[in-house]
């Protein structure tokens, strides 16, 4: 009987470490690495795809919102002041005709057509200008009115600018700073569009309480 015994308990441990050399080799041929997550926990990452499994549903109901990345300010200013360049008020061709055109209409000058639609749309806008000035009108040293202008050049010396290289500005309060030999910037309300005196075309561009902001190293 004793004899018995011993060869089933030699059998029964025999099973048991067979059992513990084979389960690595089982483990791995069914998904349970070594080092992988315990039981019921969640997967770890597959190195094939850099992937990981999805949280079990109790998990993922109570798992933090990811934070959402903040919104872009958007301005809602309606006097925000658009800086413009020369550039672009006086990179399109505008004819002038040599003879007056007296036939207008109430409305848009027709010569109006020449101007792109983008120009057109900085009308009645705050903007910022720089260029040269050219004093027209002058009380205590200062300008009241006078032509910014895209260059130095004038009627009077060197080449005269054309017609969208100038603005007729009317300055806010007493005047601005008569500064004819640097560049300056001047700010104020821009008007686009046709202006005729007699028929005769005469400007494009207006500007109303033009504020001096200062000197341009520009």
């Amino acid at each position: 009987m004793s004899f018995i015994i011993r060869r089933m308990a030699q059998t029964v441990l025999s099973c048991c470490v067979a059992g513990a050399l084979v389960a690595p080799a089982s483990a791995q041929s069914s998904g349970g690495k070594a080092g992988g997550s315990p039981m019921g926990g969640p997967s770890a990452a597959n190195p094939a795809t850099n992937a990981t499994q999805p949280l079990p549903a109790a998990l993922a109901k109570n798992a933090p919102a990811a934070p959402k990345a903040p919104a872009a300010p958007v301005s809602t200013s309606k006097n925000a002041v658009e800086p413009v360049e020369f550039t672009k008020l006086a990179g399109f061709e505008y004819l002038v005709p040599d003879m007056p055109d007296t036939n207008q209409v109430t409305g848009s000058d027709t010569a109006d057509k020449q101007i792109p639609a983008d120009v057109k749309a900085l009308n009645k806008k705050q903007v910022s200008v720089i260029g040269y000035l050219m004093p027209l009108k002058e009380e205590d040293g200062k300008s009241t009115e006078f032509l910014l202008m895209r260059t130095q050049s004038s009627c009077c010396f060197g080449i005269a600018p054309t017609i969208t290289e100038l603005i007729t500005v009317k300055s806010a309060g007493q005047g601005v700073p008569t500064i004819m030999d640097q560049l300056i910037e001047i700010q104020g309300t821009l008007k686009v569009g046709t202006v005729r005196e007699d028929g005769y075309i005469v400007g494009v561009y207006q500007m109303d309480d033009g504020k001096f902001m200062g000197r341009s190293d520009r």
